[in-house]
This record gives C-alpha cells, sequence and structure tokens, in this order.
C-alpha cells in the first residue's frame, strides 16, 4: 500500500489541494506584478516615488516618510478605482 497519494487526513488525492494552492499563489503573484506594472506606468504613484526619496533625503531616513508614502498610494489606488478599467479611444 502506497501513502503516497494520500494526505495527512488519509483522504486520496491530497496533492489536489497542493495543486491548488500554488494555482492560487500563482494567480495572486501574476494579479500582484499587473498592478505593480500598472502602478509604474501611473504618474501619481511615480510622484508618490518621488515625493517619498525627497523626505527620505530631507529626514535622513525618518519612518514617517514611509507612512506619507502608504498614505498618498492609497489616495492613488482610490483615484484608479473611480476610473474605469477600459476607456473610449481617444479622438
Amino acid at each position: 500500500m502506497r501513502d503516497t497519494y494520500y494526505d495527512e487526513n488519509h483522504t486520496p488525492f491530497g496533492w489536489l489541494k497542493t495543486l491548488g494552492l500554488i494555482v492560487v499563489v500563482f494567480a495572486l503573484m501574476i494579479t500582484t506584478g499587473m498592478m505593480a506594472a500598472k502602478a509604474a506606468d501611473n504618474p501619481c504613484a511615480q510622484a508618490c516615488q518621488t515625493k517619498h526619496n525627497e523626505c527620505r533625503i530631507q529626514t535622513k531616513g525618518s519612518p514617517s516618510c514611509d507612512a506619507q508614502l502608504n498614505a498618498c498610494r492609497q489616495s492613488c489606488i482610490a483615484a484608479l478605482s473611480k476610473q474605469p478599467l477600459l476607456s473610449a479611444p481617444k479622438k
């Protein structure tokens, strides 16, 4: 009798759970990558990063800069969520 096809509860095909978890993690990685690419193309996110860099230089690395960056990014996300995903082409 082979135990390799049973999970800890001795149900057959426990590996399907593992495969499902891998698929979910992979999907999250793709989604996160797409969001990061969208943020990189976003002038709002770029402005936030520029302000953050300036703050870190002026304050010699104060943690308050990170809080400001997060707040700035949240405002960018809020603004993006109000925009339609697909817009009509400009004429």
